[in-house]
């Protein structure tokens, strides 16, 4: 019975997160439109995405690491709660799958390197979520 715990707490948590993450990227584009002459459309095509991402500012790529950061720390707090607390795998394994999920995103999309190595503070930020919940509860 726990081990479904477990489980249920991590998918419950990485679910939650890429939800979060959807639906900050999608206010994000408000901050950081696709450059002038680029739609939607021309995400589909992989040299018009690299040309993309070349004309995009440091801080769209910040800013979606940041929100890959809240996202990991929410994400890591549901997992535990749902999970029971007692274990801090199931936050630790949201954050590795959230870390897999930009990664991918990121070498799909062209984005820089120094991006794919911020796509790991997924973890600990999943991590601290725990810990959060953790502290809380023992106190």
């Amino acid at each position: 019975m726990k081990q479904f715990k477990y489980t249920l707490g991590t998918i419950v948590g990485t679910v939650s997160a890429a939800a979060l993450i959807f639906v900050l990227e999608m206010l994000n584009t408000k901050i950081y439109p696709l450059p002038a002459g680029y739609t939607m459309q021309d995400m589909e095509d992989a040299n018009k995405v690299k040309a993309m991402m070349a004309l995009m500012p440091v801080g769209a790529f910040v800013s979606v690491l940041l929100i890959y950061a809240i996202a990991s720390f929410i994400g890591g707090i549901i997992a535990a709660l749902v999970s029971g607390k007692d274990k801090n795998w199931p936050s630790i394994v949201t954050g590795i799958i959230l870390f897999g999920i930009g990664l991918w995103d990121a070498i799909q999309y062209a984005q820089p390197a120094w991006f794919m190595a911020g796509c790991m503070a997924c973890i600990p930020f999943a991590w601290y979520g725990y810990v959060c919940v953790r502290k809380r509860s023992v106190s």
